[in-house]
């Protein structure tokens, strides 16, 4: 499962191997505006990593289950692991680090003998998504799910947008002043293209013609 936001898209349309992994997955939820824009259209809701790691902390939200973590890191991880255990949850497995410093064979194997329902992948999108893929496709059991820096941002151990940034649908700009030299070109030439492309698919399902696949 992905939460998909602007940077899929954009991954998708530059890198082949990541297409593939996108395309790979059982199920997708828009997260951010231009996405929810197009989903609208089927009455879809926004879904984010932040909101589905929230979620397993909320006693009552989610029937109690076993998780593993796959990125973030060791301070973020305990955090976490102790407000998901007083919601009834149980980390049964945790590894950190990047996605180019994990062994794909040891994580699958560690993983099936963890016997976890549920896999958060707390990786960056352009390495955390193929790494899923991959680890799916050796047979790896449970439901893994691309949160990005979801975990952290549940539980404040990482930035996130303020509520009214948030409801405004612009995190994309609370980002770029945060890290203007990492994420200009990205914001600002890359995805323009992608939020083109979704206006106008919305404009042409709006005027009744058909969507080019």
């Amino acid at each position: 499962m992905q939460t998909v936001n602007l940077e899929h898209l954009h991954l998708a349309a530059t890198s082949e191997r990541f297409r593939s992994a996108f395309l790979s997955a059982d199920w997708w939820t828009p997260d951010g505006w231009p996405l929810l824009l197009v989903a609208h259209q089927n009455g879809t809701e926004r879904v984010t990593g932040k909101d589905l790691c929230i979620g397993l902390t909320i006693p009552g939200r989610v029937a109690p289950l076993r998780y593993a973590v796959l990125g973030s890191d060791e301070r973020t991880c305990e955090v976490f692991r102790a407000r998901t255990a007083k919601a009834g949850h149980a980390c049964v497995w945790c590894e950190h680090g990047d996605a180019g410093s994990l062994a794909v064979e040891r994580v699958a194997h560690d993983l099936g003998q963890a016997r976890a329902d549920l896999v958060l992948v707390a990786l960056g999108a352009a390495k955390g998504e193929p790494l899923a893929a991959d680890l799916v496709s050796r047979g790896c059991p449970g439901l893994l799910i691309g949160v990005g820096g979801g975990i952290g941002m549940s539980v404040g151990t990482a930035p996130s947008a303020p509520p009214l940034v948030e409801r405004a649908g612009v995190e994309w700009a609370f980002r770029l002043l945060r890290e203007p030299t990492r994420l200009w070109r990205r914001y600002l030439v890359g995805y323009p293209q992608v939020v083109a492309a979704a206006v106008v698919v919305v404009l042409r399902r709006a005027l009744g013609r058909p969507v080019p696949t």
